[in-house]
């Protein structure tokens, strides 16, 4: 073999392996923010409360694909809350929440490539913390 197929051969092979590897990463944060929502809704529900809500259950139900990481972040330019998922290093979904008034929510689900699957369950998760009225504090001095 000449000196120029043995370097074409590894450089071929080298960018390969990048390719191969670079197609098993998945979908990054990023790539999942901006594609369009695939489903989106308003919600009687303050939007901080709503968003915890639907973390923590997210963060405790059982998934088909298994245990994902979830994370959330608050937005510094404005009030939202972003609540994400990943798994085996891709990014499976993002959740936003956004107040509409004081009382009242948007939520918008974007999926990455391997979050097929996921976006029932999540929806039904928002839509139940939705529906969750929080049992009533007792007053200062008053016995419940």
């Amino acid at each position: 073999m000449t000196r120029t197929t043995v370097w074409f051969m590894r450089t071929a092979s080298l960018m390969l392996t990048a390719l191969l590897l670079s197609g098993c990463m998945g979908d990054s944060l990023g790539e999942v923010r901006a594609t369009d929502p695939l489903q989106t809704g308003t919600f009687h529900k303050p939007y901080e409360q709503l968003a915890a809500c639907a973390k923590e259950r997210i963060e405790t139900d059982s998934w088909r694909f298994g245990q994902p990481i979830v994370q959330s972040t608050q937005d510094a330019n404005r009030p939202l809350i972003r609540v994400y998922a990943i798994y085996s290093r891709s990014t499976l979904f993002e959740v936003t929440f956004q107040p509409v008034t004081s009382e009242m929510t948007l939520v918008e689900y974007r999926r990455g490539y391997d979050g097929h699957g996921s976006q029932d369950q999540t929806w039904a998760i928002i839509e139940q913390c939705a529906q969750h009225v929080p049992a009533p504090v007792p007053e200062a001095g008053r016995r419940p």
